[in-house]
């Protein structure tokens, strides 16, 4: 077992999944605070990407979720596929693009590692887009079900797999 995963039908193919033992917090934009008063005033990711010109940065082969990959999947060429959130966080700072989306997770942590970086990247609330995906421990097919189910019930014991 893994710990971390999200629940996709491919992966159900292959694999069992316990119950949430994490959720995701929300998706988050960042920007240069140059830009970043026009693109609040926008209320949101889909009045942001409506923008006349607006560039984007996101981590490459990697899902924001349904809502978020269909609102950046017509702007592809003016959405800049980074390799890993750290080089999306760099080009960020080095103003490549107007605004990045990030996991919250991953910018507090990017923002810890560079705190000099900080005061230069504004973040940005997105109301519209869906609450945080849910993450699973994910199992291969060989482990028992009812090892799962023993992992479900500490989970839910535990309160891991609630909505924080």
């Amino acid at each position: 077992c893994s710990i971390g995963w999200f629940k996709t039908a491919e992966r159900e193919g292959f694999a069992r999944f316990s119950l949430p033992v994490y959720y995701d917090r929300p998706l988050i934009a960042a920007a240069l605070p140059a830009r970043a008063a026009e693109l609040k005033k926008a209320s949101g990711l889909a009045g942001m990407l409506a923008l006349p010109g607006v560039r984007v940065g996101a981590v490459a082969s990697y899902s924001y979720g349904d809502a978020v990959d269909q609102m950046l999947a017509p702007l592809a060429e003016r959405v800049d596929r980074a390799p890993t959130p750290s080089s999306n966080f760099s080009k960020l700072v080095a103003g490549r693009f107007d605004f990045a989306i990030f996991n919250t997770e991953d910018l507090d942590y990017l923002v810890s590692q560079a705190p000099e970086l900080g005061p230069r990247v504004a973040r940005i609330n997105l109301p519209d887009v869906p609450p945080g995906k849910p993450r699973h421990l994910m199992c291969s097919l060989t482990v028992d079900a009812a090892l799962i189910q023993r992992f479900d019930q500490a989970i839910s014991r535990l309160r891991f797999d609630r909505v924080k």
